[in-house]
C-alpha cells in the first residue's frame, strides 16, 4: 500500500509540480515521510521484518524519481533527517553490525540507497557541510 501512496505521489508531483512540491516542503510532509523510510530501513535491516523483499527497491525508486524531479524536496528531506535515516543500514552493514546483517547482503539496496543519498548531495544548497555533517567518506 505505502508503494502505490508513494507513486501517486511521484505522479502527483510530476503533473502539478509547483503546489505539490511547496507541500511536500512544509515541515509535516517532510517529518512524515522521513518517518516512512525510516521505518522501512529499520525493518530492512532487521532480519525477522515483514516487510516483502520488494516493497523496498520499489520505495526507494520512487524516492528516488521525486527528488529527481524536485530539488527542494530533495534539500526539505535532507535536512529533515532521512540521510541519517538512509545511512544507517549502509554503516551498520559496513562494519558487520548484526542489526543490519540484512543490508549486507542486499548490494541492489545498498546501491540504490546509494544512489539516492549522491541525489540530495548535489541538491544540497552547501555539500561540504553536508559530507562533514554525515561523515561521508
Amino acid at each position: 500500500m505505502q508503494v502505490g501512496i508513494m507513486r501517486t505521489l511521484d505522479l502527483w508531483l510530476a503533473e502539478d509540480h509547483t503546489r505539490v512540491e511547496n507541500r511536500l516542503c512544509q515541515r509535516e510532509a517532510v517529518s512524515q515521510l522521513v518517518e516512512v523510510y525510516s521505518r522501512l530501513c529499520r525493518a530492512a535491516a532487521n532480519t525477522r521484518s515483514a516487510v516483502m523483499p520488494q516493497t523496498m527497491p520499489q520505495m526507494l525508486d520512487t524516492l528516488k524519481l521525486m527528488l529527481g524531479r524536485s530539488s527542494k524536496v530533495a534539500v526539505a528531506l535532507a535536512t529533515g533527517g532521512l540521510v541519517t535515516a538512509l545511512l544507517e543500514p549502509l554503516t551498520g552493514g559496513l562494519v558487520g553490525g548484526p542489526a543490519a546483517a540484512n543490508m549486507a547482503n542486499a548490494p541492489i539496496l545498498r546501491a540504490k540507497l546509494l544512489e539516492i543519498i549522491r541525489i540530495m548531495y548535489q541538491h544540497y544548497p552547501r555539500p561540504k557541510e553536508f559530507i562533514m555533517k554525515y561523515r561521508i567518506q
